[in-house]
This record gives structure tokens, sequence and C-alpha cells, in this order.
């Protein structure tokens, strides 16, 4: 699992509405998060969760993201 939280500036974070990902800054790392992204339910016969998970990482910048 990965997760971090969003670096606190302005343009840290975008939202592609047609891919419904969003891709935001954490420390040196852009994350690709899919906000709709459904787990199977633990109780049988209901519908799926819809649960956030992040897809995966951009790393290789050796500073803080301040723009995504």
């Amino acid at each position: 699992m990965i997760a971090a939280n969003a670096n606190t500036v302005f343009k840290a974070m975008d939202f592609d509405a047609e891919n419904k990902l969003v891709a935001y800054a954490a420390s040196n790392n852009v994350l690709i998060l899919d906000p709709f992204h459904e787990t199977p339910s633990p109780v049988e016969g209901s519908a799926p969760l819809a649960t956030p998970k992040v897809l995966f990482g951009l790393t290789g910048h050796t500073t803080r993201i301040n723009a995504v």
C-alpha cells in the first residue's frame, strides 16, 4: 500500500475528469490516486465499496515537488 499526504502548496494536485484520477505531490514523489476504486464488500451480495487507492508513484525527484 502506498499512502502519503499532499504537499501544502497551491498547485500540488490535479484531477483528470476523463479518467477520474488524481495526481498529487507528496514530498519528492507524484502519486496517482483512483478515488473511485471499488473493493469487494465484506457482506455477501452487497454492492462493492468505493475505497480510494493510490495506484502508483512517480519517483526520481531529489527535492520537494511544488506543482503537478
